[in-house]
């Protein structure tokens, strides 16, 4: 019997099995986490309701231990919250510069704080522009431009000047989105071009280089790298006229740099190849599809002079990798970004934005199932919607009935984000008079950020977002088929994608009426969220579309500001659970700092 991966957000579960309860402070193990098999339910509701997607078995893992019932607390910038899938926010992430002070900060977070501050720049310039439908062909200068003399101003940029050899803070096969990141840490100073330099004793030094891909530079393996000259011989052509590159500027400096043997920073440009097909979305034709990766360390070896594809002369120079900085321990992240689009969108155009798989080259997509993007609620069960607010103009928490019911407030602030973690969240439904943009219907508008499946490490398929998440934005929901008091049905043994859904201390709990949500042969992106210790998202209980506490839909939101290319995970508590032999083979394998896994004197097989 395969192992089992159980959600919960509060939900109290009956004992009924020989294997007892657990306390809710006993830790327990489990994994798995990859697609399910399956494919369309024969119920006449599901015709046409779902997106068949059909690939190879895959293998994963993921994690579930246990926590116990934390009282909630308010979700804002200066006290980052540690999700308790009980029903409140527990513990406070305080790992943050902000939370701790710029002393005992390590490198790494440091780097990761300016990223972070570049990113809500960015989205601040962003939102300037659009409020004001200024645009950049009229402004003159690129939002990243604007956004990084911000960063520079306000000093928040790390690492500033010009460094010589490694990065503090940055690691072999990091990541990063864009060129502007490479910016604000100190990995590559230009935003444009490829070769910075610094100038000492009057003579230009290369610091570092950048493979842009509008030049014929040739990796010949993961130790050694061809690379093209600047100047007027681009592949793809470019501005101004073709002509013959000189030995001068980032040219001149990284000839220098052979003669004094100096370090110089290389950084790999990956563009993902695409293998699948899929529907086109017209808001969405040009995402972004690169990544860039510091390579390490490498030294200038040699130069020459050839002739170019355009018939112009451009010098060419061999760099090798310095192999006494440990740089083979880094080297096979660096292979991670060898990745291939196996699915263009696994959604086929049901979803606002395009949802893209991408796996190491020669691998297959996740396991089959059907795609939908709404919940499957049981047949039985007669769900009424509720009275609806009568606010024409927009909701006010003084007058809306929907906001009275949420506590005499609105629970969104008016850019959409959560204003804090509510037992309960009650949004506007399909009877209530105000407009589908009203701001208490932020969770109804679909998936924003452009989301990506990917393969982790350790841990089968994940979800990463190639975009920077707020805190407070709602990121997606965990969609599949309702099924009442599964735990205690033959279809237990069978099913891998459970969420235990309910409000705690609601009236279903006394009548022992119980539901889950399985998603496995049904289900859509939020299935295949893996499990984290220390998360940065929390599932928030949501009522529209009906007033029944025991089946809310769960929705996700970020619990701290999400960087580019980073696993979304959600912390899967289950308080109490009845089957103790599915408990026995329950592992947590998010390998965090404040992982609960990691006992002393206690080895643990990955």
């Amino acid at each position: 019997m395969g192992d089992r991966r159980f959600h919960s957000l509060g939900k109290r579960l009956r004992v009924d099995s020989p294997g007892g309860c657990r306390k809710p402070d006993e830790r327990t193990e489990s994994a798995e986490n990859g697609g399910g098999k399956g494919g369309c339910s024969s119920k006449s509701r599901l015709d046409g309701a779902g997106a068949s997607y059909s690939k190879p078995d895959d293998e994963a893992a993921v994690a579930v231990p246990v926590r116990s019932k934390t009282r909630p607390t308010e979700v804002n910038s200066a006290k980052v919250p540690y999700v308790d899938a009980c029903g409140g926010v527990g513990r406070r992430d305080l790992r943050t510069s902000a939370a701790q002070g710029k002393e005992g900060v390590s490198d790494q977070m440091k780097v990761k704080e300016a990223v972070r501050a570049f990113h809500k720049i960015f989205e601040e310039v962003k939102g300037a522009r659009k409020s004001k439908h200024v645009f950049e062909k009229d402004s003159g200068i690129s939002v990243f431009s604007e956004a990084l003399e911000r960063m520079k101003m306000s000093k928040k940029c790390v690492n500033p000047g010009k460094l010589r050899g490694p990065v503090p803070g940055v690691e072999i096969g990091q990541e990063f989105c864009c060129r502007a990141e490479l910016v604000v840490t100190g990995v590559h100073g230009q935003i444009v071009k490829g070769i910075d330099w610094v100038s000492k004793d009057g003579k230009p030094y290369a610091t570092s280089i950048v493979e842009s891909g509008q030049y014929s530079n040739c990796m010949k393996s993961k130790d050694e790298v061809i690379y093209c000259g600047e100047g007027g011989n681009r592949v793809f052509g470019g501005r101004g006229c073709l002509k013959d590159q000189k030995l001068s500027g980032g040219n001149l400096a990284l000839r220098n740099s052979m003669h004094s043997n100096h370090p110089v920073r290389f950084v790999r440009r990956y563009k993902l190849t695409k293998c699948g097909s899929g529907p086109r979305h017209a808001n969405h034709e040009r995402l972004s599809n690169c990544k860039y990766v510091y390579q390490g360390i490498f030294y200038v070896r040699r130069y020459w002079i050839e002739r170019g594809p355009f018939g112009k002369l451009m010098y060419m120079f061999r760099l090798t990798r310095d192999l006494t900085r440990n740089s083979h321990d880094g080297t096979s992240n660096v292979s991670r970004a060898l990745e291939r689009v196996c699915v263009d969108d696994i959604s086929r155009g049901r979803e606002k934005v395009p949802i893209r798989v991408s796996g190491a080259v020669g691998k297959d997509g996740p396991s089959p199932f059907n795609y939908i993007v709404d919940i499957i609620y049981p047949e039985q069960k007669d769900l009424s919607p509720p009275i609806g607010c009568n606010c024409e103009e927009g909701c006010h928490s003084m007058i809306c009935s929907c906001a009275i019911k949420n506590g005499r407030e609105l629970p969104y602030k008016q850019d959409g984000r959560i204003s804090k973690f509510k037992p309960l969240v009650y949004e506007c439904g399909p009877y209530c008079s105000c407009s589908h943009s009203c701001i208490n219907r932020a969770s109804q508008s679909g998936i924003k950020f452009d989301l990506e499946i990917f393969q982790t490490r350790g841990k089968g398929w994940g979800v990463r977002s190639r975009s920077h998440i707020p805190l407070g934005s709602f990121v997606c929901e965990y969609i599949g088929k309702v099924l009442p008091d599964v735990l205690a049905s033959p279809e237990f043994n069978k099913h891998q994608y459970f969420f235990n859904i309910g409000v705690v201390g609601a009236t279903h709990e006394e009548n022992g009426e119980y539901f889950t949500i399985d998603a496995k042969a049904n289900g859509n992106i939020g299935r295949f969220i893996n499990h984290s210790c220390s998360p940065n998202l929390y599932a928030q209980n949501v009522l529209y579309d009906h007033d029944d506490k025991s089946m809310p839909h769960i929705k996700f939101f970020a619990s701290k500001d999400i960087l580019p290319l980073t696993e979304l995970t959600f912390d899967y508590t289950v308080s109490h659970v009845r089957c103790a032999d599915v408990l026995q083979r329950m592992k947590c394998y998010c390998n965090t700092v404040a992982c609960k896994e990691k006992r002393p004197n206690e080895e643990r097989s990955r």
